[in-house]
């Protein structure tokens, strides 16, 4: 079937077997695509299934991510959701009893403070991955289906 071939040589490019890219190093690979029909449209419907593929793949990940990104402050546990910050700023104006997933605890508005700058802290680093992630989908190339095996 159609798919992508690696040689260590050049190859002679012909009606069904179009040159991609070269990977350089020890031993360089050339990497061809062999098809039926249009070559740009089948390298185009190749990419897309390819994307579509490490997106779902993607989310998932980012998915779990997200329902684990916890905050543990004195023992207790408490999830970093926007609601969550939200919540824990306007008490730590006051002070007062915040829910935690393991149980309630009553906070003083410096302790309430300290949260707040721990669940921002674990934000920041949930938006700083989530940009990753884009970087990651939007960088990639043609030649990950050969690593992803997709078959068009």
């Amino acid at each position: 079937g159609k798919m992508i071939q690696i040689f260590n040589e050049l190859q002679t490019e012909t009606a069904n077997l179009k040159f991609i890219k070269t990977i350089d190093g020890e031993n360089p690979q050339h990497y061809y695509y062999e098809f039926d029909g249009n070559f740009d449209l089948e390298l185009m419907l190749a990419t897309q299934q390819y994307k579509k593929l490490r997106l779902e793949e993607l989310s998932k990940l980012k998915e779990d991510k997200l329902a684990y990104s916890t905050v543990e402050y004195k023992g207790m546990i408490t999830r970093v959701r926007d609601k969550d910050i939200g919540v824990i700023s306007s008490m730590a104006l006051t002070g007062g009893t915040y829910q935690f997933e393991n149980g309630s605890l009553d906070m003083e508005r410096i302790e309430l403070l300290e949260l707040v700058e721990l669940a921002n802290l674990k934000r920041t680093e949930i938006v700083q991955w989530k940009i990753e992630f884009e970087k990651k989908i939007n960088s990639m190339e043609l030649i990950d289906l050969y690593y992803l095996n997709v078959r068009v």
